[in-house]
């Protein structure tokens, strides 16, 4: 069993399953291994040593960071456990990059902007940006949630969108999330404009409407990336830049400071699981200040401050 055959295999399983960034983050992995290790796609899987998993995960850590040498664990190490269960004549020996220990990472806080930047922000859009940072803010939404957005996931009437995502495991999942007043009110008013607008796509909420050299390819179609363009209005706005997941931090932290439960929580985010949300609000530095501030002021555990 040569290290090509199992590239290859793997890879195409993963193309047929996964999203393309999940694919790209594998190949890269695989190849970036090639690479250093000194092994040729002719090597035979049961030819690689310990020795030289360790050393090109050392190799990652050093160059790039503890991070990325434990995705790059992650993601080998995964191909070789998809290697046993679907390849017949995959070597009989250890996992050879999960049994690699996993490098130590320094966690910072993820960065949530002030809500004055993100108006800031919002005050200089132009009118189809507005809704779109809005629709970020109100629905917590993540980026291909909103690129993705069609017409027929939003119900006026029930007052609701639809926002789908794709799951690791390559399926996609959908959840209808409330809409406020005012994101119901742009919405609203955004389609009535739509409407008024030809030679656009009709089936998406957000399209590209930019007349530039560059956009001439795709003007009237969904985006796919908006490559630099919170960055660009960062700066002519005047704050600290922030993207687009900058602002589900934003709207998480909203809901916390808001005593929204958990569960809500969760619910809003379209977590799994609770404990996926409890460490994003880790993440966030603000699950660790509420219990820091709730013994400080009320040993006994009780929900409520004691009175003055």
């Amino acid at each position: 069993m040569s290290i090509i055959v199992w590239i290859n295999e793997y890879l195409d399983e993963v193309k047929a399953r996964y999203s393309q960034k999940t694919y790209e983050e594998k190949r890269k992995a695989f190849s970036r291994f090639i690479d250093h290790s000194g092994y040729s796609m002719e090597t035979p899987v049961d030819e690689i040593k310990r020795d030289a998993v360790r050393a090109f995960l050392r190799h990652i850590s050093t160059t790039i960071s503890g991070h990325a040498a434990n995705k790059a664990r992650k993601n080998l190490g995964a191909a070789w456990r998809w290697g046993e269960r679907n390849i017949e004549d995959w070597p009989h020996m250890p996992n050879l990059f999960l049994t690699s220990e996993r490098f130590k990472v320094e966690k910072n806080v993820r960065y949530v902007p002030p809500e004055t930047d993100f108006w800031k922000v919002y005050a200089i859009c132009e009118r189809q940006d507005q809704v779109m940072l809005l629709a970020f803010f109100h629905l917590g939404a993540r980026r291909t949630e909103l690129f993705n957005l069609k017409w027929s996931g939003v119900d006026f009437v029930r007052e609701q969108v639809y926002l789908q995502t794709r799951k690791r495991d390559g399926g996609m999942e959908g959840d209808w999330i409330p809409m406020t007043k005012q994101l119901y009110r742009d919405l609203t008013a955004w389609l009535k404009e739509r409407q008024k607008m030809a030679g656009l796509d009709q089936e998406h909420v957000f399209v590209c409407l930019s007349q530039t050299a560059f956009c001439d390819d795709y003007y009237g179609k969904p985006f796919q990336k908006r490559q630099h363009f919170m960055e660009k209005l960062c700066k002519k706005a005047g704050v600290r830049p922030f993207g687009f997941h900058s602002i589900r931090h934003m709207f998480a932290s909203w809901l916390w400071r808001k005593n929204v439960s958990l569960g809500h929580i969760q619910q809003l985010l379209r977590h799994q699981s609770p404990r996926t949300t409890e460490r994003y609000l880790k993440s966030l530095g603000l699950e660790t200040v509420r219990k820091s501030l709730q013994m400080t002021f009320n040993p006994s555990g009780d929900d409520e401050f004691p009175p003055n």
